[in-house]
Protein backbone atom coordinates (compact mmCIF):
# COMPACT_ATOMS: atom_id res chain seq x y z
CA UNK A 1 0.00 0.00 0.00
CA UNK A 2 1.38 3.36 -1.02
CA UNK A 3 1.40 6.04 1.67
CA UNK A 4 1.40 9.85 1.60
CA UNK A 5 4.77 11.61 1.61
CA UNK A 6 5.63 13.86 4.55
CA UNK A 7 6.66 17.29 3.35
CA UNK A 8 8.00 20.19 5.36
CA UNK A 9 7.94 23.88 4.40
CA UNK A 10 9.52 26.97 5.98
CA UNK A 11 7.90 30.38 5.82
CA UNK A 12 10.95 32.61 6.18
CA UNK A 13 9.92 36.18 6.99
CA UNK A 14 12.27 39.14 6.51
CA UNK A 15 12.37 42.51 8.32
CA UNK A 16 9.83 43.93 5.81
CA UNK A 17 7.39 41.12 6.72
CA UNK A 18 7.90 39.56 3.28
CA UNK A 19 7.95 35.80 2.72
CA UNK A 20 10.59 33.98 0.66
CA UNK A 21 9.19 31.89 -2.22
CA UNK A 22 10.90 29.92 -4.96
CA UNK A 23 9.73 29.34 -8.52
CA UNK A 24 9.66 25.55 -8.82
CA UNK A 25 11.50 23.90 -11.70
CA UNK A 26 10.86 20.26 -10.77
CA UNK A 27 8.18 18.21 -12.52
CA UNK A 28 5.78 18.36 -9.57
CA UNK A 29 4.49 21.91 -9.41
CA UNK A 30 6.64 23.26 -12.23
CA UNK A 31 6.32 27.06 -12.60
CA UNK A 32 4.51 27.49 -9.28
CA UNK A 33 5.77 29.43 -6.27
CA UNK A 34 6.45 27.70 -2.94
CA UNK A 35 8.36 28.28 0.27
CA UNK A 36 11.58 26.33 0.69
CA UNK A 37 11.14 22.80 1.97
CA UNK A 38 11.21 19.18 1.03
CA UNK A 39 10.60 15.63 2.12
CA UNK A 40 11.21 14.17 5.56
CA UNK A 41 13.85 11.43 5.53
CA UNK A 42 13.45 8.27 7.60
CA UNK A 43 14.50 8.80 11.25
CA UNK A 44 14.95 12.57 10.71
CA UNK A 45 13.47 15.12 13.12
CA UNK A 46 11.21 17.83 11.72
CA UNK A 47 13.66 20.55 12.74
CA UNK A 48 16.64 18.75 11.21
CA UNK A 49 14.69 18.21 7.99
CA UNK A 50 13.59 21.79 7.48
CA UNK A 51 16.99 23.17 8.48
CA UNK A 52 18.69 20.81 6.01
CA UNK A 53 16.23 21.47 3.18
CA UNK A 54 16.43 25.26 3.55
CA UNK A 55 20.24 25.13 3.55
CA UNK A 56 20.32 22.81 0.51
CA UNK A 57 17.87 24.96 -1.46
CA UNK A 58 18.70 28.54 -0.42
CA UNK A 59 22.03 28.44 1.47
CA UNK A 60 20.26 30.18 4.39
CA UNK A 61 20.78 29.06 7.99
CA UNK A 62 17.51 29.18 9.94
CA UNK A 63 16.80 29.11 13.67
CA UNK A 64 13.92 29.47 16.15
CA UNK A 65 11.35 27.61 14.06
CA UNK A 66 7.71 27.91 15.10
CA UNK A 67 5.25 25.18 14.10
CA UNK A 68 2.23 26.63 12.29
CA UNK A 69 0.01 23.86 10.92
CA UNK A 70 -0.38 20.66 8.92
CA UNK A 71 -2.06 20.41 5.52
CA UNK A 72 -3.41 17.27 3.84
CA UNK A 73 -2.50 17.84 0.20
CA UNK A 74 -4.28 15.56 -2.26
CA UNK A 75 -4.16 15.97 -6.05
CA UNK A 76 -5.59 12.78 -7.50
CA UNK A 77 -5.28 14.06 -11.08
CA UNK A 78 -1.49 13.85 -10.77
CA UNK A 79 -1.43 10.95 -8.26
CA UNK A 80 0.09 13.10 -5.50
CA UNK A 81 -0.63 12.98 -1.77
CA UNK A 82 1.45 14.90 0.75
CA UNK A 83 1.04 15.68 4.42
CA UNK A 84 2.88 18.99 4.81
CA UNK A 85 4.08 20.54 8.06
CA UNK A 86 4.49 24.31 7.92
CA UNK A 87 6.97 26.17 10.12
CA UNK A 88 7.88 29.85 10.23
CA UNK A 89 10.88 31.86 11.31
CA UNK A 90 12.18 35.40 11.23
CA UNK A 91 15.61 34.22 12.35
CA UNK A 92 17.89 33.47 9.42
CA UNK A 93 21.47 34.17 8.38
CA UNK A 94 22.94 34.65 4.93
CA UNK A 95 21.54 35.59 1.55
CA UNK A 96 19.29 33.38 -0.53
CA UNK A 97 20.93 31.75 -3.54
CA UNK A 98 19.75 29.28 -6.16
CA UNK A 99 21.51 26.14 -4.94
CA UNK A 100 19.53 23.57 -6.95
CA UNK A 101 18.64 25.08 -10.36
CA UNK A 102 17.04 21.82 -11.43
CA UNK A 103 14.49 22.33 -8.62
CA UNK A 104 14.19 26.13 -8.34
CA UNK A 105 14.62 28.86 -10.94
CA UNK A 106 14.38 31.92 -8.69
CA UNK A 107 14.01 33.04 -5.05
CA UNK A 108 11.96 36.15 -4.43
CA UNK A 109 10.57 38.00 -1.39
CA UNK A 110 6.82 38.68 -1.55
CA UNK A 111 4.49 40.89 0.42
CA UNK A 112 1.90 38.45 1.87
CA UNK A 113 -0.87 40.62 0.38
CA UNK A 114 0.68 40.51 -3.10
CA UNK A 115 1.43 36.83 -3.70
CA UNK A 116 1.56 35.46 -7.24
CA UNK A 117 -1.40 33.52 -8.67
CA UNK A 118 0.55 30.36 -9.52
CA UNK A 119 1.05 28.83 -6.06
CA UNK A 120 2.19 25.23 -5.35
CA UNK A 121 -0.82 23.22 -4.16
CA UNK A 122 0.32 22.51 -0.56
CA UNK A 123 1.08 26.22 -0.04
CA UNK A 124 -2.30 27.07 -1.60
CA UNK A 125 -3.99 24.79 0.94
CA UNK A 126 -2.10 26.63 3.68
CA UNK A 127 -3.13 30.04 2.33
CA UNK A 128 -6.75 28.94 1.95
CA UNK A 129 -6.86 27.73 5.55
CA UNK A 130 -7.29 24.07 4.58
CA UNK A 131 -5.27 22.72 7.47
CA UNK A 132 -5.30 21.06 10.85
CA UNK A 133 -3.15 22.05 13.78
Amino acid sequence: MERPIVGIAALIINEKNEVLLGLRNSELGKNTWAPPGGKLDKFESFEDCITREVKEETDLDINNLVFMCVTNDIKEDIDAHYVTLFFSTTNYNGYEKIMEPEKCLEWKWFNPNELPENIFFPFKNFLDGNFMG
